[in-house]
């Protein structure tokens, strides 16, 4: 069924022992080209300081999304997961997981896949 609905964007990795166990890669739309400007540190040491490098970007790796369904999912368990994104710093990774928290906090006992990819 989640292969209906996410096409092309979800791997089946494990549905064998009962638990299924998916990866979703989840495409975000870049608002055209933008530019980004980043700092780049200098790992010498006895060099301190650091420059500026812009580049413009209009293409961003996707979001991954791994999920492991327990036995009990939805009725009394979250699904287990872990999302990697190359683009984003920890903090704004642990935020975004904190928001599929919050959806699984105001939805127990109900799906929640579709609205998390």
């Amino acid at each position: 069924l989640l292969k209906l609905f996410m096409g092309d964007n979800i791997s089946i990795l494990n549905n064998q022992t009962g638990l299924k166990c998916f990866q979703v890669h989840i495409h975000v739309q870049v608002p055209g080209e933008f530019l980004v400007t980043a700092a780049d540190f200098k790992s010498n040491s006895n060099c301190k300081g650091e420059e500026e490098n812009s580049f413009k970007v209009s293409h961003l790796p996707p979001v991954i999304l791994t999920c492991l369904l327990p036995e009990s999912y939805p009725s009394l368990r979250p699904p287990y997961f872990t999302i990697v994104v190359q683009w984003l710093s920890s903090d704004k990774i642990s935020e975004l997981c904190g928001k599929l928290d919050i959806i699984w906090g105001e939805q127990v006992g109900q799906e929640v896949l579709y609205q998390w990819g």
